[in-house]
């Protein structure tokens, strides 16, 4: 389903750093031999709490935009689908909610036994890349200087690249270009504020109906709960 294209990764899922503003534009230099990953890791901080804007663009889809938060595995992501305003939030670690707030109705997704959970932020990105990644150039964008990476997996039909533009004062992607045959999709982190985030965000309003989905994929949804789904466009 389209609603779930959104955490890609991650927010899944995210991001990115200290000031808004202008693409100041795009600047090149070669990596020197002293440039490694592992460098650059260790040197960078790290990131706990942060919100920024999420832009998606992937062949002939419309362009995807959300607003997103973080606060350590917990993240929240508000987007409009077909002129319905959803929000997903909750813990990585434990359980989302896709939040529908005019129908006052939240689906829940338990991830706590999940051993393919969805992205919450982009260091998960290097994480799972970090041994077979090569550094093919330096760019600066929107002021952030960033290294530039390459992963190939896959070979042939199945080959798969993934670029990466790491800001390196966090160590984080701002920029993630994935090419598989004909199939682009760039994502991209802007407008990115470093800072507190309140727990509220977080968290779902007392009263909303919630859903659970794995009822629904065992077949344990009530009548009401069936009818509600289908209001939800589900």
């Amino acid at each position: 389903m389209k609603k779930f294209f959104i955490l890609p990764i991650i927010f899944a899922l995210l991001l990115l750093g200290a000031g808004c503003g202008k693409d100041s534009g795009t600047t090149e230099t070669s990596p020197t031999p002293s440039d490694s990953l592992e460098e650059i890791t260790s040197k960078a901080e790290k990131i706990q709490e942060m919100s920024c804007d999420l832009v998606v663009t992937s062949g002939e889809e419309p362009e995807y935009t959300a607003k997103m938060y973080m606060k350590g595995t917990r993240m929240r992501q508000e987007f409009e689908l077909q002129g319905q305003k959803i929000v997903m939030l909750g813990d990585m670690a434990t359980a989302l909610y896709m939040y529908y707030p005019d129908k006052n109705t939240a689906i829940k997704t338990d991830l706590s036994e999940s051993q393919d959970k969805t992205k919450n932020n982009p260091y998960e990105y290097i994480d799972e890349s970090a041994d077979s990644t090569t550094i093919i150039g330096h760019e600066t964008i929107d002021n952030k200087k960033c290294v530039v990476t390459e992963t190939k997996t896959g070979v042939g039909e199945n080959l798969i690249i993934k670029k990466m533009w790491i800001w390196e004062k966090y160590d984080m992607p701002i920029k993630i270009v994935s090419t598989s045959g004909n199939q682009v999709t760039t994502t991209e982190y802007k407008n990115i504020e470093i800072g507190n985030q309140s727990d509220a965000l977080f968290e779902l309003p007392a009263g909303v109906q919630i859903i659970d989905m794995g009822a629904l994929m065992q077949g344990n949804l009530d009548a009401d709960a069936l009818k509600t789904l289908e209001g939800l466009g589900q």
